[in-house]
C-alpha cells in the first residue's frame, strides 16, 4: 500500500468514525481529521522506514499536539463519557419502567367480547385463580374485582385488588369452599364486604381448572 492510498484509507476511517461528526464546527472537525491523518501517515512511513525522519526526537515533535487540539480531543473524550453515561442511565430507567409496569399489570382492566361464564350474573364481584408459572402452579395469584356490562363495549373487569400465593408443590391449591376453607384471607373478607353493601353475587372462579364456586356471604350481623 503507497502512501497516498494509506491516507485516503485513513480519511476515509475517519469520515465512518461518529466522534468526528458531532460537537464540532466544519472547519474544526477537517483540521482535527487532517492533523490525524498526517500522524497516521507518519506513522505508516515509519513502519515501512521511508521517512528520512525517523529519529525519535522528530517523531515526538510531529505527535506533539497544540493547545486546541489537545483541549478538542479532551472535549471530545468528555462527551463520549456524557455518552455513555446517558446511556446507562437509559438502560436503567428502562429496567426500572419494566418492572413497575410488570409489578401493577394486574390492575389492568380486562375486556371481552362477551362474557366468559354467561351462566353466571351481571354484574357481579368475581375472584379469579388464575397461575402465574407456564407449567405448574408453584405461584398463582387471586385477582378481586366487579364483572360487569358497559353499554356499548362489552364485557369488562375491572380488578380490585390481588393475593399472590406460593404452593410447596406443583398441583393446583384446593378449591376454595366459599364458606371460608382454602381461601385468600384479604380478598375473602374484602368481597363479601362488598357483596353486602352492593348487595351483588360473588364468585370464585378458576377458568384454567373448570370449577366456579358461589361465595357465601357473612352471617347476619346481630342488631
Amino acid at each position: 500500500m503507497s502512501k497516498i492510498d494509506f491516507a485516503v484509507k485513513a480519511a476515509s476511517m475517519l469520515d465512518e468514525i461518529g466522534w468526528l461528526k458531532t460537537g464540532l464546527s466544519d472547519w474544526q472537525r477537517d483540521h482535527l481529521k487532517q492533523r490525524v491523518a498526517d500522524l497516521l501517515t507518519h506513522c505508516f512511513e515509519l513502519g515501512q522506514g521511508t521517512d528520512s525522519r525517523c529519529e525519535a526526537h522528530h517523531f515526538e515533535d510531529d505527535l506533539s499536539l497544540s493547545p486546541t487540539e489537545a483541549r478538542l480531543l479532551e472535549l471530545l473524550e468528555l462527551r463520549d463519557e456524557a455518552v455513555a453515561e446517558a446511556e446507562r442511565d437509559r438502560a436503567g430507567a428502562h429496567a426500572k419502567l419494566s418492572k413497575q409496569r410488570k409489578a401493577w399489570y394486574w390492575c389492568h382492566h380486562r375486556h371481552y367480547d362477551k362474557d366468559p361464564q354467561p351462566e353466571l350474573p351481571l354484574p357481579r364481584l368475581e375472584i379469579q385463580l388464575r397461575r402465574v408459572g407456564e407449567e405448574d402452579w408453584w405461584n398463582f395469584e387471586w385477582l378481586y374485582g366487579l364483572m360487569y356490562e358497559h353499554h356499548a363495549h362489552g364485557i369488562y373487569f375491572v380488578p380490585f385488588g390481588m393475593t399472590m400465593s406460593s404452593s410447596g408443590r406443583r398441583e393446583a391449591p384446593e378449591k376454595p369452599s366459599g364458606e371460608g376453607h382454602y381461601e385468600p384471607f384479604r380478598e375473602s373478607h374484602h368481597v363479601r364486604t362488598d357483596m353486602e353493601r352492593f348487595k351483588l353475587p360473588g364468585f370464585y372462579t378458576c377458568r384454567e381448572l373448570g370449577w366456579t364456586v358461589s361465595i357465601k356471604p357473612f352471617a347476619p350481623r346481630e342488631p
